[in-house]
């Protein structure tokens, strides 16, 4: 199970995929609320496809240059 999540742009966003296809994903956007919108999310994700940090196999993150 694959974590991604992005906090390069003004969203934030997270979604657990399979190696099939996207099981979950979500979006946030409060402007400079990045730190705070980020664990709520991946937990929201989580619990949203039935699994624990556990089940994930990876991390895959963006290295944009923010907003």
């Amino acid at each position: 199970m694959l974590l991604a999540f992005d906090t390069a742009t003004p969203l934030v966003t997270a979604a657990i995929h399979d190696g099939h296809g996207v099981l979950v994903d979500h979006v946030a956007a409060a402007p400079l609320k990045h730190g705070e919108q980020l664990a709520p999310l991946i937990e929201r994700c989580l619990v949203d496809a039935g699994l624990t940090r556990l089940d994930l196999t990876a991390i895959a993150v963006g290295v944009g240059p923010g907003p």
